[in-house]
């Protein structure tokens, strides 16, 4: 989603000096301490196609971003400070230092872009929504890490024959109970690895030896990483936020200025590009008719909210049996499906539908609700009753998630139904025998 966003601004020039992703990984370990070699993987190979992503060195990335949009005709000031702005309903008023001097500018519009800095949110004292997801998140740069199992292994033939690249360059998620480790190589050198727990139940108070002791108690982490040299820990002791507003008078958020759920999934610039191209629809209807639709932003509001909430209710839900190899393999099946069906797969011959977020309506709502909470029912029985998951004997799955032409363009999405739906009876019949023998 993110790339087809960034290949539509015609940056192909910037992306080709970017790490190629190759794909996701989810590998699980079920063990207490996680030292047994046996594990198991959820994968979803990147094929050849609109749609191919790439791992940003947002360093790099964003530098040369700046001076793309400086030859493009942008005024951009940096280094700058702000020192000050005011605001009234048809006009901001911004004081910018540069080199020891300030300057006044006027502007129509204020588009708050500060990510995690939240600077309108919190000028104007706007309130977040109450969201049930609690997490946080510790990271860092790795540099020569060492060769381990986890880059390639004999079983991916599968992987081989059809991905753009090597297992090494995909995004390696490390699933664990309420949290989960990442491994994405930048370049050759370089690897960022990270950490997302859940707060409600992972709970410490020295970062720097949570980290280390993490790592050091798990065989493959403390594997991977021996040797290597890290970079300072960034910790951000609270990640999700839902801003209950999004925009006042000639004010908008776009991006983690506004809100942000987590990472998982590698959403990047997921909902910022469909934010980004409505909001750039907004603005433009804004100098066409010298007046703000105030209909037509309420309802911008209203979707981008109801959006980000419904995706933070989502996660709540996995990280309660992320550790679980079929259950979360089989929720993620769920959930690709219904992003790859209604929201990427359109954008082949759709592109101006990248407009409109994914969101819940009442009945695929309650349908999604319904079967997380059930995975949540079993890992808290497996957990009593001390079981592991169901499916250990197949050591790698795959999504099989692909934009393909011709025919089977429209073949894909049912492909992708039945594949969670087969999984998801292979699930409720492994319970229903157990509780017989039982």
């Amino acid at each position: 989603m993110s790339s087809i966003f960034l290949k539509q601004l015609a940056i192909d020039h910037l992306l080709s000096k970017q790490t190629k992703k190759t794909g996701l990984r989810f590998v699980f370990n079920e063990e207490e301490n996680a030292n047994k070699k046996e594990i198991t993987e959820f994968a979803s190979p990147s094929f050849n196609s609109i749609a191919n992503g790439y791992h940003l060195n947002r360093s790099i990335f964003d530098f040369e971003l700046l001076l793309e949009c400086k030859k493009r005709g942008v005024t951009v000031l940096c280094p700058a400070e702000m020192k000050d702005v005011n605001f009234n309903n048809s006009n901001c008023v911004l004081k910018v230092s540069q080199k020891g001097i300030t300057s006044t500018l006027e502007a129509t519009w204020f588009i708050d872009a500060s990510g995690k800095f939240r600077f309108i949110k919190n000028k104007f004292n706007w309130v977040d929504e109450k969201i049930t997801l609690n997490t946080g998140v510790i990271s860092t740069h790795y540099t020569h890490l060492s060769p381990n199992s986890y880059r390639e292994r004999e079983d991916t033939s599968y992987w081989k024959k059809n991905a753009i690249g090597p297992k090494s360059y995909s995004t390696t998620h490390f699933l664990k109970s309420s949290s989960w480790w990442w491994l994405i190589k930048l370049d050759e050198h370089t690897t960022s690895v990270g950490v997302v727990y859940d707060k409600n139940k992972i709970k410490f108070s020295d970062t720097e030896l949570y980290f280390n002791q993490s790592i050091s108690n798990d065989k493959h982490l403390s594997e991977i990483t021996k040797n290597a040299k890290r970079s300072k820990l960034i910790h951000v002791d609270s990640l999700p936020h839902v801003c209950t507003k999004m925009h006042q008078d000639n004010i908008a958020v776009i991006g983690d200025a506004g809100a942000f759920i987590d990472p998982l999934f590698s959403p990047g610039l997921d909902l910022i590009s469909h934010q980004n191209e409505y909001l750039v629809s907004l603005i433009l209807n804004y100098f066409k008719k010298g007046k703000k639709d105030a209909a037509a932003w309420r309802k911008y509001e209203k979707e981008f909210v109801k959006t980000y909430l419904d995706r933070a209710h989502v996660y709540t839900r996995l990280y309660n049996f992320m550790h679980s190899y079929d259950l979360f393999s089989n929720a993620t099946q769920l959930l690709f499906f219904g992003y790859q069906s209604f929201t990427v797969l359109p954008l082949k011959y759709f592109p101006k539908s990248i407009k409109n977020p994914l969101r819940f309506h009442k009945i695929d709502g309650w349908f999604v609700k319904m079967i997380l909470r059930r995975y949540e029912r079993i890992a808290i029985r497996r957990k009593n009753e001390k079981r592991k998951s169901t499916s250990l004997k197949q050591p790698v799955s795959y999504s099989t998630v692909r934009i393909p032409n011709g025919f089977y363009y429209f073949i894909k999405p049912i492909q992708l139904m039945l594949l969670w739906m087969f999984n998801y009876i292979k699930i409720e019949a492994t319970e229903f025998l157990y509780l017989i023998k039982k």
